[in-house]
């Protein structure tokens, strides 16, 4: 019984099998069998519940490109009754096992051959395709540490015991005081740097050193205040409680306050809310809540205006500027539009805008465009800030 073993998943793989002459007394070979040989039959079954499927053999050359069901002889002189086969792919698209027979032709003993298709890779002298195992040689980099005093291997004087050289302290190279004592310098003891103390006190039991309340976790250690940032402190008005006095807040002398009162003054530059929505740029001291992205805040400003109500108006001149920087922009494509006393934002009559220079664009107005009393542009482009300009007109 032939036997070989595959990969699984592999494709376009062939194997050797030999058929016997049934009618030799020697167990001769059986020659001269081509795919399309009368009688001649191939069937496979595929694991322990597979049931007998059919292989439909082709034609082949002694040295030519896989094709499924590929079969010819060898060398019907020097390996005679010895032919190549190749493989469906089917066959071996997956585990366990699967068996090949032959059988039909005249004089043509049955041949089963036996394939172990594996999860693991036979071929592979370093893992055998496992990827769960360091794809490299044992001792070599990437590969498995042994046991030894070797280049790669790791040294066991005795049972539960690693020889172990340590070389550096947190990628610190270590200085060896003496032979085996590694010389140290400790940064903090008890959480507290050594750079800030002349004596250390090693104290591990439940008396702690002078000026500290409690042990272990809950240690505490007492102060005195002498000075608030190199002034000597003011006596407090009840023990425990430090005495502060203020020369300024937010920039301002405080007023005069009472006992247990603390007075905030805020100046009257100052103004203070709470500001949402967008906010691009704000001149004088804002204090409170600032909330929302920066867009602009803009003060209103009482608008005089010489336009007639229903009268065209030519060059009518307005400011465009970047959504990101808010410089003025240029070289944009606006699109204007028109609201007549509270009415819907439309094109009505009004020009193509007309780039003037430095972000400055115009846009002429016909009659029907000013016909109300109260008129607000609206200016657009894309990378911009929206324009707004209101018009009030005259009768």
């Amino acid at each position: 019984m032939a036997k070989r073993t595959f990969l699984a998943g592999v494709t376009s793989q062939t194997m050797d099998i030999f058929i016997q002459d049934s009618s030799s007394t020697v167990g001769a070979g059986l020659s001269a069998l081509v795919f399309n040989t009368a009688g001649l039959k191939a069937y496979y079954r595929k694991g322990a519940t597979g049931s007998a499927t059919s292989i439909t053999l082709a034609t082949q050359t002694v040295g030519g490109a896989w094709s499924s069901g590929g079969f010819v002889e060898i060398d019907a002189t020097n390996m005679k009754g010895v032919y190549r086969f190749d493989i469906p792919d089917t066959i071996l698209a997956s585990t366990p096992w699967a068996i090949i027979y032959f059988y039909g032709a005249t004089n043509m003993a049955p041949v089963v051959a036996e394939l172990e298709i594996v999860s693991y890779n036979p071929f592979d002298g370093v893992r055998l395709g496992l990827t769960a195992l360091p794809n490299a040689a044992a001792e070599a980099a990437g590969g498995l540490y042994t046991r030894g005093s070797g280049a790669g291997q790791i040294n066991q004087p005795a049972n539960g015991m690693i020889d172990a050289n340590v070389v550096r302290w947190l990628n610190t190279a270590v200085t060896a005081a003496t032979a085996g004592i590694p010389d140290t310098n400790a940064k903090n003891i008890n959480n507290v740097s050594t750079s800030s103390v002349t004596t250390i006190n090693a104290n591990q039991g439940t008396t702690q050193p002078i000026n500290f309340t409690g042990t272990a976790g809950s240690a505490l250690v007492k102060t005195d205040v002498i000075d608030w940032i190199s002034t000597a402190a003011a006596t407090p008005t009840t023990a425990g409680v430090p005495k502060v006095e203020l020369s300024t807040w937010l920039g301002t002398a405080p007023l005069a306050l009472s006992s247990q009162q603390v007075q905030a003054v805020v100046p009257s530059s100052t103004v203070v809310a709470s500001v949402t929505g967008a906010v691009g740029s704000v001149t004088g001291n804002v204090g409170g809540n600032v909330g929302g992205s920066v867009g602009s805040v803009v003060a209103a400003v009482a608008i005089t205006s010489n336009c007639k109500k229903n009268q065209a108006l030519s060059n009518f001149e307005f400011l465009m500027t970047d959504s990101i920087t808010h410089a003025p922009a240029t070289g944009k494509a606006v699109t204007v539009t028109r609201s007549i006393d509270n009415g819907a934002f439309a094109a009505g009559t009004l020009s193509a805008v007309t780039e003037i220079s430095n972000g400055i664009y115009s846009v002429n107005f016909g009659s029907g465009d000013l016909n109300g009393n109260v008129i607000v542009l609206r200016a657009t482009a894309a990378g911009c800030d929206d324009t707004f300009e209101r018009i009030v007109t005259q009768p």
